[in-house]
């Protein structure tokens, strides 16, 4: 059987009622929100997952809605399955959690609209998921990081905080996250920054996010995105190559690679 996204499109075409205005804001809007949900800590997820269903642009008709219940759900698959599989590649342990029954039943109910299936996925996955995932030590850490990404932590404070030693934290993060907390840090800061630096002095996002030189931030911020903040500026909001940019990056934090 085809999966629910292919099936929900095929039942009803989609039609050039779209509005390409409407889709690209969509899309851009769900990749800056992929990108952030590679960073997330399952403890928010379910927070960030209802904003992100609040903050999607209406669709209008009922092809838009055909298309937009289909992108949203793979994009709620793609993000649940990725904070599972994070999580269980630090303990390698086996799970009787299987998220994609509240799949089906949230995007199968065509009664409600597909921001209103995606926020009631979220309020029911991420509720069974805290529960049967009590929060581990990789996990906290990355949640206080989140929270307070302009602060500068060593691991020493923060084993020193959680009550742990600097080696037993270190493996821990990286086996869970795939990244040192340094690089894991670095991540979230120029996350942060993606937005802001589109439309701000680029001294002052850098210093926002946490950068007390311009040159860090720079050096970061190529690193991460393959480009520098002026060069991102040039780029109009729904051009392809920041769309692109903005898959990379999810796929930089979430491939590992942000040594």
């Amino acid at each position: 059987m085809l999966p629910l996204a292919h099936r929900l499109v095929d039942s009803n075409p989609p039609d050039p009622a779209i509005r390409a205005e409407w889709l690209n804001a969509a899309i851009r809007g769900l990749q800056l929100a992929a990108g952030e949900a590679a960073l997330l800590d399952a403890t928010d997820a379910g927070t960030f997952f209802a904003e992100v269903a609040r903050k999607i642009p209406a669709a209008t008709n009922a092809s838009e809605r055909v298309v937009l219940r289909g992108v949203l759900f793979e994009f709620a698959s793609h993000g649940g399955a990725t904070l599972h599989t994070r999580l269980h590649v630090a303990d390698g342990g086996t799970c009787s959690f299987v998220g994609a029954a509240y799949l089906e039943t949230c995007f199968a109910n065509r009664a409600t609209s597909p921001q209103a299936a995606l926020a009631d996925w979220a309020q029911a996955f991420f509720g069974e998921f805290a529960r049967v995932h009590p929060p581990m030590l990789a996990s906290q850490v990355a949640r206080a990081i989140q929270l307070r990404y302009r602060e500068t932590f060593t691991t020493a404070a923060l084993a020193r905080h959680f009550d742990t030693t600097p080696a037993r934290l270190r493996l821990a993060f990286r086996r869970q996250f795939g990244m040192s907390i340094g690089a894991y840090q670095r991540a979230v800061r120029i996350f942060r920054a993606l937005e802001q630096v589109r439309i701000d002095k680029i001294d002052a996002v850098a210093l926002e996010v946490g950068y007390k030189s311009k040159k860090n931030f720079y050096r970061a911020f190529r690193q991460l995105t393959g480009m520098t903040p002026s060069q991102l500026r040039q780029l109009s909001n729904t051009n392809p190559v920041c769309l692109r940019m903005c898959a990379a990056f999810r796929h930089v934090c979430d491939g590992r690679h942000c040594e």
